[in-house]
């Protein structure tokens, strides 16, 4: 899992927009 996240973090040219997205797939898994 954090593999993943670090994956979508450096696939994301603006950090606050990663940290926003991780952000909602984080939330989604803990639904």
């Amino acid at each position: 899992m954090i593999s993943f996240f670090e994956k979508l973090i450096k696939n994301q040219k603006n950090k606050k927009n990663s940290y926003y997205m991780n952000y909602k797939v984080i939330r989604n898994i803990l639904k």
